[in-house]
């Protein structure tokens, strides 16, 4: 097998890349999208002037665009020891038994 060097490094990279990329830039179009529409039922409405309605929901899609990629927002809990990776978080006795498998008469096509 041959390798190809710097070249074949660095088209991993720019496969890795492009793929982060496209969804940042589907992201970025949704929020764009909204802040539109946002800016348009302003204007529609007849309560915010278009100029100041557009700075105000930029920002606002700004600020959603931030919380969205630096991953403020929902995170999982810690695990607090170590060995709760092994053992599960409710623990060895924590464990729910399975319930026994109901015993059922078997089918005849005949006992009919």
């Amino acid at each position: 097998m041959r390798g190809y060097g710097v070249a074949d490094f660095l088209r991993g990279l720019f496969r890795t890349v492009s793929s982060f990329l496209k969804s940042a830039g589907r992201t970025v179009a949704k929020e764009g999208a909204k802040a539109a529409l946002h800016v348009l039922s302003d204007v529609t409405e007849g309560d915010v002037p278009l100029g100041e309605s557009f700075k105000r929901r930029a920002a606002d899609a700004g600020a959603n665009l931030k919380r969205t990629f630096t991953g403020t927002g929902y995170k999982k809990p810690r695990l607090l020891y170590k060995d709760q990776l092994v053992r599960g978080i409710r623990g060895v006795q924590g464990r729910k038994k399975r319930a026994p498998r109901r015993q059922t008469a078997p089918h005849d096509i005949f006992s009919k």
